[in-house]
């Protein structure tokens, strides 16, 4: 289809998350090299596109000389709800809510939330984190909870519905998102910056380099690293204020930035531009160059 269509040199997008979720060393194998170059590197200079549903597609499109200046940032995207931000930051008072939603598998890392807790409880935090969700790790982390004490601190919730769980976001100061690389977008983040949460998340994550800007609307730290972690939240802790200036600041990113409608906006500003010869530049956002990470 896409071989068709810039036969016709027809203006064409591809959308895709980062390729080498685990390392590049299928790189090494000449069928691997065939492949990415059949179907990608070939077209490097048609009127073939890159949306960027990572971070990271841009550092993996260049490991295969793909896509040069041709990669734009996009995603996935939630709906994005007004609401009444003031009252609901008000309203959140006394006791910290940490909220961390996913399922319970290896490279989501709830082992990271309940080494949290107890470097949390140790530091005599008032706190209770809730945890959402099931999956083959789900046991093992409540043993881990049990074996350092913090079964006081740590509430696992289980399964509920998705309307729930953006319920919840409203009531939660903070939420946690601890998945490594990977995580190839990790759609919760933008519902838990919609609605009105300090996010720490992991610097692997495909969608916070773009979503996130550290210190600004939200916080990043140094995927599996629990002292990271630790240092981010009990800042967060520690700092009323901050938590509100970052909240605030990650709901009105997704309502003015991050949402379907600006986006959808913007693709087509993109498309009619190219179509004309000329990159319709914007400075951040869907639709901004996606730059090559380390």
């Amino acid at each position: 289809y896409i071989k068709s269509r810039l036969a016709h040199n027809k203006l064409t997008f591809r959308y895709s998350e980062r390729w080498f979720k685990k390392n590049y060393n299928r790189l090494l194998f000449p069928p691997f090299w065939l492949y990415y170059y059949n179907r990608h590197t070939r077209y490097r200079n048609s009127n073939l596109y890159m949306l960027c549903a990572s971070a990271y597609t841009a550092s993996d499109a260049a490991k295969v000389f793909a896509y040069p200046d041709k990669c734009f940032k996009w995603g996935y995207f939630t709906r994005v709800e007004k609401f009444d931000f003031e009252a609901s930051f008000a309203s959140k008072q006394g006791i910290v809510h940490i909220l961390w939603c996913a399922r319970f598998l290896a490279w989501k890392h709830s082992e990271l939330v309940v080494k949290l807790a107890k470097r949390l409880k140790d530091s005599g935090c008032t706190f209770v984190i809730d945890m959402f969700g099931s999956g083959e790790e789900l046991e093992h982390t409540k043993l881990l909870a049990k074996e350092l004490d913090v079964e006081d601190v740590v509430v696992f919730k289980g399964n509920v519905p998705n309307s729930q769980i953006l319920e919840e976001m409203r009531k939660h100061d903070i939420f946690l998102f601890t998945s490594d690389r990977n995580e190839g977008w990790g759609a919760v983040l933008n519902e838990a910056m919609s609605s009105g949460c300090a996010v720490v998340a992991s610097n692997e994550i495909g969608s916070v380099p773009f979503l996130v800007k550290h210190g600004e609307n939200g916080l990043i730290f140094k995927s599996k690293d629990v002292d990271s972690l630790y240092e981010n939240v009990k800042y967060l802790m520690d700092n009323r204020q901050e938590r509100y200036r970052i909240s605030k600041s990650a709901y009105e990113t997704m309502l003015n930035v991050w949402s379907p409608q600006n986006a959808a906006k913007r693709l087509l500003q993109l498309m009619e531009g190219l179509l004309k010869g000329k990159v319709v530049e914007f400075e951040s956002g869907p639709c901004s160059k996606a730059t090559v990470e380390l």
